[in-house]
Order: structure tokens, then sequence, then C-alpha cells
């Protein structure tokens, strides 16, 4: 059904919306690029719908509800209507342009707890008018977590008033309740949608388990605080149960501290991105997407605002004690001086508080950092268990600050086997793609190929890590791809078969490609 959806490029709506680009399709329903009627170029979204003779009506009563609504962070509607296209009856519902969405950033990473932090306030914001009007959203889901500038904006094609059948013909999927989707549409069916999208934001993936007639959903334990308490009060399988968006406001009030496990999930991701989507995350770019169910676009602008905080805390902090180190005597004991409960506070122990931040997760620190043990008083005191050992101002004047301080680090570990035995690349092949096919791009087209590398710097084998919304230039990124030649890794004095993450980009103006090694 795609490939006849796109045919009807170049064809006009209610004669005055030029369909300019396919954007996507469902079973039944198409998504387009086009412009406004009222002059200047400003982009907007035609969603064309198969017309049900039997519920036509009520689709267009919900769409006219919805375009009443005025809020920063609902997708704004413009007119909608009926028409005849290609022979075929039709609505067709206009909408605001949105440039990104978080579906197109979870297939390369996770969003940091700080990322989620920034990004649910406009959602509880939105969900909160909707309430009050009586209406819920019905579709919660990654694609339809929007962003215009640096607005976040959820979609507002799918809205149902509160106790209507939810019906309609979407097929069942993990971000419906369990009390299936022939239930009434109500706000605890938003609520369990909204715990799946948090779950899938900072892991990538549903919890388990979230279907109809299954056990309790599969929650990760080591969610950091606060989601791991927000998610399991939204995935209750009693509605009655589930948190509402007042109790979710107010758990994402409380301070940043994090389970066990949060820093992988906020850092992991992000580590083995290239130099370029790093850079993203403090100044990202927008690109292209749709407020339909198929959308393509880089990373939210807004989600990044949490990351940046974090660096200048993480600033504040971390340069006041550097300098406060190289300011310090060499004479200066620092044993004594961290060991000693009576001892006076030290410049560097003044900033810690600020950590706590609500905004930013708890950061790792960097190897250099991790200099002051979590208990100096008690190593202190384990060092002093011989009289030879006990700290002493004339034993350690002799000593430099310096080598005072590195000998309470442990041993340096023994580099993983990535740093040791890191390939290299000896011919790298970019796709022929003809510029009349670029310029049918409108932002930018992302596609993942993952290599596996024989011990020769052949590559054996290529597949999509992720193929990006469009056949035509995930093939041809699989065909450069597998066109790669490398230097294999050196591991025990041979060569080592090898595992690497291409990341192409096509935009207008040409293909970029990005690459990691994932092993060894």
């Amino acid at each position: 059904m795609s490939e006849s959806w796109k045919e009807w490029e170049g064809l006009t709506v209610a004669g005055q919306f030029p369909l300019q680009q396919f954007l996507g399709a469902s079973d039944h329903s198409a998504v387009f690029l086009t412009r406004l009627p009222s002059g200047g170029d400003q982009r907007a979204v035609i969603k064309l719908v198969s017309a049900d003779p039997q519920n036509a009506e009520l689709e267009l009563s919900r769409w006219s509800r919805a375009a009443n609504l005025l809020h920063p962070n609902l997708i704004r509607i413009f007119q909608t209507g009926r028409c005849e296209l290609a022979g075929r009856d039709l609505l067709f519902l206009l909408m605001e342009y949105a440039e990104e969405s978080l579906a197109q950033i979870l297939p390369d990473r996770a969003l940091s707890p700080a990322e989620v932090r920034v990004m649910l306030p406009p959602i509880l914001d939105a969900l909160s008018c909707l309430y009050r009007q009586g209406l819920v959203h019905g579709r919660l889901k990654p694609s339809n977590v929007l962003a215009i500038g640096d607005q976040i904006k959820i979609s507002s094609d799918g809205l149902s008033r509160i106790g209507e059948p939810r019906g309609g013909r979407d097929k069942h999927s993990s971000y419906d309740p369990p009390e299936g989707i022939s239930a009434r549409s109500t706000q605890a069916g938003d609520a369990w949608a909204l715990g799946i999208t948090i779950v899938e934001a900072l892991t990538r993936h549903s919890p388990a388990s979230a279907v109809i007639g299954h056990a309790e959903p599969h929650i990760p334990d080591h969610l950091p605080a606060p989601f791991l308490e927000i998610v399991c009060s939204c995935l209750r399988r009693d509605p009655r149960r589930r948190a509402t968006v007042g109790e979710i406001a107010a758990l994402l009030e409380q301070p940043a501290t994090a389970a066990a496990g949060s820093e992988r999930i906020a850092a992991s991701p992000a580590a083995h991105l290239p130099a370029r989507e790093m850079a993203r995350l403090e100044q990202p770019s927008p690109s292209r997407g749709t407020p339909a169910s198929i959308v393509r676009s880089p990373v939210v602008r807004q989600w990044k605002i949490g990351l940046g905080a974090a660096a200048a805390v993480v600033a504040l902090i971390v340069i006041p004690w550097l300098l406060s180190r190289h300011s310090e005597p060499d004479g200066t004991p620092e044993t004594a001086a961290k060991g000693s409960p009576a001892a006076a506070p030290s410049q560097r122990s003044q900033p810690r508080p600020a950590a706590q931040s609500k905004l930013v997760a708890p950061r790792k620190e960097p190897q250099s950092l991790a200099a002051e043990p979590a208990a100096p008083a008690q190593e202190s005191a384990t060092r002093g268990a011989s009289p030879e050992n006990k700290p002493a101002k004339s034993q350690s004047s002799d000593v430099p600050a310096a080598e005072s301080a590195s000998l309470r680090l442990p041993p340096d570990p023994k580099p993983p086997l990535s740093s040791r035995a890191h390939g290299e690349v000896l011919e790298k092949v970019l796709p022929q793609t003809a510029q009349k096919s670029l310029d049918t791009i409108h932002g930018t087209v992302r596609v993942s190929v993952r290599l596996q590398v024989d011990p020769g710097g052949e590559v054996a084998s290529a597949g999509f890590d992720s193929p990006g919304p469009s056949k035509f230039f995930a093939d041809q990124a699989l065909s450069a791809a597998r066109r790669w030649k490398f230097r294999a890794p050196v591991v025990d004095g041979h060569g080592a078969p090898s595992v690497w993450l291409l990341r192409f980009e096509f935009t207008s103006s040409g293909v970029a490609v990005h690459l990691s090694q994932s092993s060894p």
C-alpha cells in the first residue's frame, strides 16, 4: 500500500494542499509534506485517512475538537475535511510540521535520566490540558513525542473523549493498557502508555509481558530514581491504582538520586557514539519529522538542555577542586587532612552538595578524580594499624602532595582489550548516490550498518543495525559498507576478528559516515 500512496506525490488535496513529498504510511493512512496556502513557504504536514463510512463523521468531530485546542505542547491542527483523490474517499488533517521525534533517537541510543527529566514536564502539561477538557490522548508512544524548535510536543490527531470506546483501526501494541484496545478511553490508559515510553526512552526496550493477558510487566530494577517509582506506578495492571499526572509530576520533583546501574543507562549508549553525535548532545541540529506514526528526525533539541546543565554543574565542581588541589604546598599532609574527623573541611569538599541538583543525573567521576575515597577516615584508620604506618606530620611533610594522593589510589587497572587492540580503516567507501536522489531529502536520513571483519581486515558479513526509513538509501549504505577494508586489531600478537558500526548520514548536500569499533 505504501507504494500506491507514494504515487500521489504531486497531487493536490482540496485544491490547495500540494502533496510535495511522501513521508510514510500505515495500513489505512499516509502522511505527506505540504505547505500552508496563506502565502510564504511555511511547511505543514497533511495526513490522509481512508474514510470509513460508519465512523467518518465521528473522526472529523474528534479532529475538530482537537483543532480548537491551543497549547504550546500540543501539535496544532490547522484544518480538517473530507475529499476525493484518485477515486478514493478520504479524510484529511493539516497539522504543524514537526522537526524531530523521540522515535528516531532510540535506534541509536537511549536518553539519559537528565534528558528524560527535561522531556516529561511538557508531556505532563499537555496531558493536564487535555484532561481539563474531558479528553485523553490515547496514543502516547515515542513516535508521537515530537519537537518543533525548542518545544517538545505530543501529537493531537488521536484524541478522544474520556469514556469513549477506544476502538479504531490501530493494531494492539504494548502501549495499549492491559484492559485492551476495545476498552474505554481513560487517563489510566495514558498513564500506562507513558510508563512504557519512559522505559523505552531509558533502555531502548519495552518492558517484557506488557501485553494483554500476561503477568505484570517486567520493569528493569536498575532504572534510576525517580523513574523506577514513576514507571512502577504507571504500569499497574489495575487501572484504578495507576498514577495520575499530578502524582507523576510530584515524583519527578524528587532529587535525582540513582540506583546502582543508572550510570550505565545514562552513559553507555552515548559512549559509543562518534564525535559528531557526541557534539549533538550539546548543540543538536534539527532535521525532519511528522506528527504521525512514521517520523524521521534526529536528536530532540530540548532533551539536551539537561546535559548542558549537567556539564555546567560538573565544571563548577571540578575546576575549583583541581585549582585547590594544585595550589596546595608540597608539604601538606593530605592523608591527615582527610583522615582526621576534627580537620577543617578543605576548599574542594565544599562544592560537593551541588552534585545533588535535581536536574543533573549522578555523574561518573573521571579516573583522575577518583583519588578521594568514599570513606577516607576509615582508610586512614586501616593504614594506621601499625606504628610505622601511622600518619605523622614529620613523615608526610617529606612526601609531595601529588605523591601522597597517588599512594591512596588503587593500582591502575589493566587497560581494557578494546583500548589495547584497536583496528584501523584502510579503505573507506562512501555511497555514490545521485544528487537528484539526495535532493528528495528534507533533513537527514540515517542508516547504521554493522560489519563483521575477519582477521585479514576483509568484511566477512554486513547487516543493518538500523536501516532507517528508506530502503533505497539503506541499500546504498549497505553496498558501500561491504567494500570497506581494515587493518585488523592485534591480540596476543595476531590479527583478530572485529566488529564495526558505520553510521551513514544522507542529506541533500551529501553523504557522511561515522564509525566506531565495538569489538574487540
